[in-house]
């Protein structure tokens, strides 16, 4: 009997969305530790690379990360918006800024919040792909993320 070989990741993701070309990801920091922040972008980076072009990426954060880690974040290719209230509504204005550019031909979204989602529905209305990145300590049901996104990466393993 021939073994099957098991589908990766990244066998998944190719055979799901092999043709985006300009994917735009907005990062909610605040559903990132600290500590984690690098390690967890460079995930996120690689997993979107894995799936097409990424166009643009944005992460959202509520304090000012150490100077060293923003240059970090930034050699990773991500614009860094610090707004010190309202982090929320920052994230969803810059979200749908993305889901109405017309260059853009998926959304990607990173969080560790529910409420978010909301965003992927009305990119999905607007003809976009939609990816959702599920974070490591998220308490987000994968179920859920998996009825409204075309892709779903899961980076919430042990």
């Amino acid at each position: 009997m021939k073994e099957e070989k098991k589908k990766g990741i990244k066998d998944i993701i190719k055979s799901k969305l092999k043709k985006i070309s300009d994917i735009a990801l907005i990062v909610d920091g605040s559903s990132i530790e600290k500590e984690e922040l690098i390690t967890q972008l460079t995930n996120i980076k690689k997993a979107i690379e894995e799936v097409g072009k990424l166009r643009t990426s944005k992460i959202i954060v509520k304090t000012l990360p150490a100077e060293e880690d923003v240059k970090r974040i930034q050699k990773l290719g991500f614009e860094v918006i610090i707004k010190a209230s309202e982090t929320d509504v920052y994230f969803v204005l810059e979200a749908m800024e993305l889901v109405y550019n017309p260059k853009i031909e998926a959304i990607a979204i990173a969080t560790g919040n529910e409420e978010f989602l909301h965003i992927l529905n009305k990119a999905r209305e607007k003809g976009k792909k939609t990816i959702s990145i599920n974070l490591k300590g998220s308490r987000i049901d994968m179920e859920m993320l998996k009825n409204i996104s075309d892709i779903t990466i899961n980076l919430n393993t042990a």
